[in-house]
């Protein structure tokens, strides 16, 4: 028996009756519709706002950590030591291990004035000799002599302005930890744009490192392109998948690929960080009321017809 031929049996009352519940139904499934609509809207625009906060205090830390990495450096070139090893012509004569000791002191004692510093390399640029101290954290000089030269190639552009430049991998660690390395040219300090050496620091992240995360949500560092240099999903960062096309906007947010990406620039610097939120966070909830409205609203009608 047909639905229709069923409805057209039934007496005034039974119908009157299936017509109100049929209504019922229709308006309560309207409702919890709009409601789920308002609500997955809602939890959209509080995540987005919650993500942002969150974004602009880790790109404030990063802007305060990045410009004492760049103070640390631009102190270090200037230094008396620095100078004179630099701009020694001498490879292993007295005057070379006096000014080698004296510099291997300085960075013996420099390199402590920031926790997350591995290591420090000063190189002279006329005989290639370099000045090496470390903190023993697992990166030796050899990696250091073996890595550089590919390091320094790939680095690129690590500020807006200015010549230091960034590299970031596993190399130097020999794969067992990231880290990431600034190199920034020596300049003699009395005869202008003379070029005397090279400066590298070493150092391994404590901002991303540290940041606890909820849910699926995800924290990454990119570079200007959108390429991942920290995450706080260690896949993400091994497949080094580019995120997101960095529009040169300070801030702002992209909806790509089932994901919603909240950004923000590092103030005078060529990173960001982005927050990465699937969309599927926002309609979870929602689903589950999805269904129980369409489980009522089958019930009613059955009961109604």
């Amino acid at each position: 028996m047909t639905i229709k031929n069923s409805f057209s049996r039934k007496n005034l009352n039974e119908k009157m009756r299936t017509f109100i519940t049929f209504m019922i139904s229709v308006l309560m499934a309207l409702s919890l519709f709009i409601f789920m609509i308002s609500t997955i809207r809602s939890s959209y625009n509080r995540s987005v706002q919650e993500a942002s906060a969150q974004v602009d205090f880790m790109s404030a830390s990063y802007t305060t950590w990045l410009n004492s990495v760049d103070n640390l450096m631009s102190t270090m070139l200037l230094e008396k030591e620095t100078q004179e090893f630099c701009a020694s012509g001498d490879e292993n004569g007295e005057e070379y291990q006096l000014l080698y000791t004296d510099l291997s002191d300085y960075l013996n004692r420099y390199k402590y004035v920031s926790n997350d510093v591995n290591f420090i390399t000063i190189i002279n640029g006329s005989t290639g000799n370099y000045v090496y101290s470390g903190k023993g954290v697992g990166i030796f000089s050899y990696y250091f002599e073996e890595f550089y030269a590919d390091s320094f190639e790939a680095s690129r552009e690590a500020k807006t302005r200015g010549s230091l430049t960034v590299d970031y991998g596993y190399e130097y660690a020999n794969g067992k930890f990231f880290t990431i390395t600034f190199y920034q040219p020596i300049y003699s300090s009395t005869i202008l744009d003379q070029q005397l050496g090279m400066a590298c620091v070493n150092l391994s992240d404590s901002i991303l490192s540290s940041t606890s995360t909820s849910g699926n949500i995800e924290y990454c560092l990119t570079d200007n392109t959108g390429s991942v240099i920290l995450s706080t999903d260690s896949e993400r960062m091994e497949n080094w998948e580019t995120i997101l096309e960095i529009r040169n906007e300070e801030a702002g947010n992209i909806v790509k690929n089932g994901y919603i990406y909240v950004y923000k620039q590092v103030s005078g610097w060529n990173f960001y960080v982005v927050s990465v939120i699937p969309l599927w966070e926002f309609y979870k909830d929602s689903v589950k009321t999805a269904i129980l409205i369409v489980i009522l609203t089958i019930v009613l009608l059955i009961v109604g017809l």
